[in-house]
Formats: C-alpha cells, sequence, structure tokens
C-alpha cells in the first residue's frame, strides 16, 4: 500500500518553490517516484494564489491488477490522477527481460484489463493517462520519419481514446537523439509528439498531452543538452506539457533556483516540475 504522510498538505515546501517561481505557463506538473506521484498545479486567476488541480500517481512497470488495487484508496485520499507506466505497455512477462513490441496490436485481454482500469477511475473521479514509449527497450526501435510506424504506435492511443481517455503521454527519455546532433534531435522530437497530439486533438480537442524529452531534468543550462532544449521550445506546441524531474533524475525536493532558471533560460518550454519519494509496498 502507499503511504499517506508524503500528502499532508498542498503548501509543502517543495510545491512553495514551484508557487514563488516566475509563471510563464498555468500548470505544472510534479511527478513521484517508484510509486511515482503527480501533482498538477493550476495557476488561475490570482496567481499568489495557486492549487493543484491534479494530484495522483503512477506506478512503476505495475500490472492493470495493482493500478486497480490502488484506485479506491487513491480516491480515499483525493487523488485524482492515475498514469500508467509505459513499461507497463512492454509485451515481456513480469520475470523476463524489457521488451518493448509497440508496434504489436494490444492483446485483447490486455485491452479488457486497461478498460478496466478505465472505468475504475472514472467511476473515482480519477482523470486516467495513457502512456507509452516508442524505442526504450525495443528489439526495433520506432524510426520517428517513419509513416508506417507512426502509424502503428498512434492505433495504442486511438484505442484508448476510444474508451474515453482524454490525457495521453509520449515519452523519449534516456534514448539517443542520434548523430546529427541535438538540435536535430530536439526538432525530430518536437516534431515526432506534436504530430500524435495534432491527430488527438483532431478527435478530441480537449485532448491532453504530457511529452517526456530526451534531457527531462536540470536547469535548462547544461551545453550539452541545450541545443536539444532550444530547438524543442521553438518546435513544440505550446499546449504540451513537458516532463520535467526538477534538480536532478531523482531529487527529494524541486529547488526553487532550478525551478527559476528552467522558466527564464532561453531553453524552456512549458515544464513540468517533478519530486521523486520512494513508496515502499
Amino acid at each position: 500500500m502507499m503511504t499517506v504522510q508524503i500528502f499532508k498538505h498542498q503548501e509543502t515546501r517543495e510545491a512553495m518553490a514551484i508557487h514563488s517561481a516566475p509563471s510563464r505557463r498555468q500548470s505544472f506538473l510534479a511527478v513521484f517516484s517508484v510509486a511515482i506521484f503527480f501533482s498538477l498545479l493550476a495557476v488561475k486567476g490570482d496567481e499568489s494564489q495557486p492549487h493543484f488541480q491534479y494530484r495522483g500517481m503512477k506506478g512503476w512497470s505495475w500490472t492493470p491488477e495493482q493500478y486497480l488495487a490502488e484506485i479506491a484508496t487513491m480516491h480515499k485520499l483525493k487523488l485524482n490522477f492515475l498514469m500508467n507506466c509505459y513499461g507497463s505497455m512492454y509485451t515481456s512477462g513480469r520475470d523476463e527481460p524489457p521488451r518493448n513490441e509497440w508496434w504489436k496490436p494490444m492483446t485483447p485481454a490486455r485491452k479488457a484489463a486497461y478498460k478496466k482500469v478505465i472505468e475504475a477511475c472514472r467511476q473515482n473521479d480519477i482523470t486516467f493517462c495513457f502512456a507509452m514509449h516508442p524505442q526504450i527497450s525495443s528489439p526495433r526501435p520506432l524510426n520517428l520519419e517513419s509513416s508506417e510506424d507512426f502509424e502503428q504506435f498512434f492505433a495504442h492511443y486511438a484505442w484508448a481514446q476510444s474508451e474515453g481517455v482524454h490525457w495521453f503521454s509520449v515519452s523519449l527519455d534516456d534514448v539517443s537523439w542520434g548523430n546529427a546532433g541535438p538540435e536535430a534531435g530536439g526538432n525530430q522530437h518536437a516534431k515526432f509528439a506534436n504530430s500524435i497530439f495534432a491527430r488527438l486533438r483532431k478527435t478530441d480537442p480537449s485532448a491532453q498531452m504530457i511529452f517526456c524529452p530526451g534531457p527531462y531534468w536540470g536547469d535548462g543550462t547544461d551545453p550539452k543538452v541545450r541545443p536539444y532544449l532550444e530547438a524543442l521550445k521553438r518546435q513544440l506546441n505550446q499546449d504540451i506539457y513537458v516532463y520535467w524531474t526538477g534538480d536532478d533524475v531523482v531529487t527529494p525536493k524541486i529547488t526553487r533556483a532550478a525551478m527559476c532558471s528552467i522558466y527564464t533560460a532561453p531553453s524552456t518550454t512549458p515544464v513540468a516540475a517533478s519530486t521523486p519519494y520512494a513508496i515502499p509496498r
């Protein structure tokens, strides 16, 4: 089970750091790990009085049954956002090496299992976010320039959307941006995310997306990743949220300095803020 004490109040130190940062966008996303906790901060009207619109979690390569087991507890804790881990969509079994065969259609059994998760979320006033990764742990990483690969990958999102899902996540973390360099990689990643987002919004104008870029932590000033982030800023649709884990990949808090820097650096784009906690089970 989850521990309760990590969500005592909205106004934690980490939240205060976020609240006091310059605002370029009216929302941020906070991500927590190992059962990974989210807080989507929505600032409405008076920016000195922000609040958390979404509070929730994602499991670490959980099975559908594990997600289902937590939904009632999430509701009791007034958590209202659940994202599946993209590792949950791997085709490998629990005791097998990770294998992401993203091009294969979802099996009827998996569809039925996640349909139950989606419906349980709906009944408990929880927003479900469908997530996948097209390259990591894959024997055949998706070719970002292939229309055939795009269609095979998007088919999963189309299915989730047909089940009434409105939030989606596309991750390209922990993969190379290619031999052309970080700027070309940022342009390519933004183009891919934009294409998924545009297709989703064609069916549902209210669809939302969280994109996890290659570099998803730090203050945005590292010269090795800056060209990537600058390209992302120029090219990525400004309605897409960007997954960001704060000062480091895993950190107990987000410092105000890092938050301010990611907002004021030329490489900024609408960001998602994150603070990881390990949750015993």
